[in-house]
C-alpha cells in the first residue's frame, strides 16, 4: 500500500544519509542524493499519489500523518508536490459543494455559514499541519474553495447575515479571545469571496439597524470587525461604515448638550433621543410621504431644530420617521402598560386621545401615510397577540371604512409590551434568494477606466481590461460589463477609439 511504501522510502533515505555521514566523503553527497531521490521519489511519486490507498484516500479518511510523510518525502523533489495539490483541489471542491449545493443548508443560512466556516478552518489546519503552510498548497486550497463559493452571490449574502446574527446575539457572553477567533474566521472566509461589495452592502444595512436600535452585544466586537475588514479591503471600502460610528459618537455628544437645555431634553414633557446621520454614509432614506407628526412630536422636532441650527448654521435636517420608535404609556386600559411602537403606530394611536372611534380612512387622512403602509402599521395593533385596537370588520383584512377603537380589556404579562410589525408582503424565500449585484458596480468600473486612461492616455483593449480587473478589488467584473462601460464612456466623450488601431482607446482630456 501507499503508506507502507512511503515508510520504506523514508527508511531507505535515512539509511543512505547515515551511510553518507559515516563512510563517504561529503563531496559525494549531491550526486548520491540525486541518484537515490531520482529512483525513490521521481520514479514513484505520480504512481503513489494515484494509488487507491494514495493521496485521495488519505484526504477522504483524514489520515494526516500519512499526508505529512508524503509531503516530507516529496519536498525533497519540489517538482513532485503538484501531484498532491492536483488531488487536494478537487477534494476541497467536492467537500465545499456538498455544503453549498445541499438544499437543507440553502434553506438555513446560519447553518450553511457555520458549516462553510468549519470546512475553511479544517482545510486551513490541514494545510498548516500536513504541508507546513507551503505556498503551493495555500494556493491550491484557495482555488478549491473559491471555485465553489464564487459560483453565485449566496455565500457573500449569507456571511453578512451570519455576521449580523453574531453581533446581535451570538457573541453574547463570549470573552475577547473567542470574539477575536470568530471575527478572524469570518474575515478569513470573506477574503475568498469575489463579491465583496455585496457582503459590504448587506453588512452596512445590518450595521445601521444594530446601531440605531442599540442591538449590538459589544462595541469592541464591532470595532474589531471594522478593523479586520479595513485590512482586507482598504480604507475606502469601509469609509461609510466608519462614518456611521462617527455619527453615533457625535449624536451622543449632541444629545448630552441637548439634555442640558432648559427643558432637559423633554420639551412638552416628552423625553426624546435624536440621531443625526450624514445622508451619504447611511443606507436609510427618509420616506417620500409628507407625514404629518402629532402636536407633541412637532414640539420636540421644533425644539431640537432650534438647538441644532444654533450650533450648525446652514445645515438642513430631514426627519426619518420610518426609522423611529417610541414608548407610550397607556392609562385607559385595565392594567397600565408601556407600549413600544413605531413612529407611524404612535401617530395612529394619538388620534384616540380625542375620539372613541376612528376609521382607517381618517387615520390615513390625518397622518398622510401611504394607504398600504398605514394599513400594515394599524393591523399590527389589531392582531391577537397585541390586540391594542379592535375593529368591526371580519377576517384578517382591514377595510378603509373599518371602525377602530381601543381595546380597554387589553392585558399582557409584561408591563412593557413590544408591538411587532407585520412584515411587508415578500417572497417566503427572500432570505435565501441570491443577492443582486449593486448598481454602484457600473460607477466603480467607470471610475477605474477613467483613472487608468487618464494616467496612460492610450491603451489597447486587453491591457485596459487587465488593469480594470486589477483595480476592482471588491468584485470581479465580467469582460462584457467592462466593454459596455467603455462604450458608454465613448458616448459621453471621456474616451475615443484610436483612428489607426480600432482595438485601442485614447483618453479625451
Amino acid at each position: 500500500s501507499c503508506p507502507v511504501f512511503l515508510q520504506e522510502i523514508q527508511r531507505r533515505l535515512e539509511d543512505e544519509e547515515s551511510r553518507l555521514s559515516r563512510y563517504l566523503d561529503s563531496s559525494s553527497e549531491k550526486d548520491l542524493k540525486a541518484v537515490v531521490q531520482g529512483e525513490l521519489i521521481l520514479q514513484t511519486a505520480k504512481e503513489l499519489v494515484e494509488m487507491t490507498t494514495g493521496a485521495h484516500s488519505m484526504f477522504v479518511n483524514k489520515r494526516y500523518e500519512e499526508l505529512k510523510l508524503m509531503y516530507r518525502i516529496f519536498r525533497r523533489e519540489p517538482s513532485m508536490l503538484p501531484h498532491i495539490i492536483s488531488v487536494m483541489e478537487p477534494y476541497i471542491e467536492q467537500r465545499c459543494s456538498a455544503i453549498v449545493e445541499d438544499q437543507q443548508m440553502i434553506d438555513n443560512p446560519p447553518t450553511y455559514t457555520e458549516r462553510v466556516l468549519e470546512l475553511k478552518n479544517e482545510v486551513d489546519n490541514m494545510v498548516a499541519t500536513c504541508f507546513e503552510s507551503d505556498t503551493g498548497f495555500q494556493k491550491g486550497r484557495n482555488k478549491g474553495l473559491e471555485a465553489v463559493l464564487n459560483k453565485d452571490t449566496r455565500c457573500a449574502k449569507y456571511l453578512a447575515l451570519f455576521s449580523d446574527l453574531q453581533l446581535k446575539k451570538g457573541l453574547k457572553g463570549r470573552n475577547e479571545d473567542e470574539v477575536q477567533v470568530l471575527v478572524n474566521q469570518v474575515v478569513g472566509l470573506f477574503a475568498h469571496l469575489k463579491d465583496k461589495d455585496i457582503f459590504l452592502d448587506i453588512y452596512k444595512s445590518a450595521l445601521s439597524r444594530r446601531l440605531l436600535n442599540k442591538l449590538s452585544v459589544s462595541n469592541d466586537a464591532e470595532d474589531c470587525f471594522i478593523t479586520k475588514l479595513k485590512v482586507e479591503c482598504g480604507q475606502q471600502a469601509i469609509q461609510k461604515l466608519a462614518s456611521m460610528f462617527t455619527d453615533m459618537a457625535l449624536s451622543d455628544q449632541l444629545q448630552e448638550e441637548y439634555m442640558r437645555a432648559s427643558h432637559h431634553g423633554s420639551p412638552g414633557g416628552v423625553t426624546h433621543e435624536v440621531r443625526v446621520l450624514q445622508t451619504n454614509a447611511w443606507p436609510e432614506k427618509a420616506d417620500d410621504a409628507p407625514v404629518v407628526p402629532c402636536p407633541e412630536m412637532l414640539t420636540c422636532i421644533r425644539a431640537y431644530e432650534n438647538f441644532y441650527h444654533a450650533k450648525h448654521n446652514g445645515r438642513k435636517l430631514r426627519w426619518i420617521y420610518n426609522m423611529g420608535h417610541l414608548e407610550i404609556k397607556c392609562h385607559g386600559l385595565s392594567r397600565q402598560h408601556l407600549l413600544v411602537v413605531s413612529t407611524y403606530q404612535c401617530l395612529a394611536l394619538m388620534l384616540f386621545n380625542g375620539r372613541q372611534e376612528v376609521t382607517l380612512r381618517e387615520i390615513v387622512e390625518a397622518t398622510k401615510l401611504p394607504e398600504e403602509e398605514c394599513k400594515r402599521q394599524v393591523m399590527s395593533l389589531t392582531v391577537s397577540r397585541h390586540k391594542v385596537l379592535m375593529h368591526d370588520g371580519s377576517g384578517k383584512d382591514l377595510a378603509l371604512d373599518a371602525k377602530l377603537e381601543v381595546n380597554n380589556g387589553f392585558t399582557s404579562e409584561k408591563i412593557k409590551v413590544q408591538v411587532s410589525l407585520i412584515k411587508k408582503e415578500e417572497k417566503a424565500t427572500e432570505t435565501t434568494t441570491l443577492a443582486e449585484a449593486p448598481v454602484e458596480r457600473k460607477h466603480v468600473i467607470d471610475a477605474a477606466i477613467v483613472r487608468i486612461m487618464k494616467s496612460r492616455n492610450r491603451l489597447e483593449h486587453n491591457a485596459l481590461l487587465e488593469e480594470v480587473f486589477r483595480q476592482c478589488t471588491l468584485f470581479k467584473p465580467q469582460p462584457t460589463q467592462i466593454k459596455s462601460q467603455i462604450e458608454h464612456l465613448i458616448e459621453r466623450e471621456f474616451l475615443k477609439r484610436d483612428e489607426k488601431n480600432r482595438h485601442a482607446y485614447v483618453y479625451l482630456p
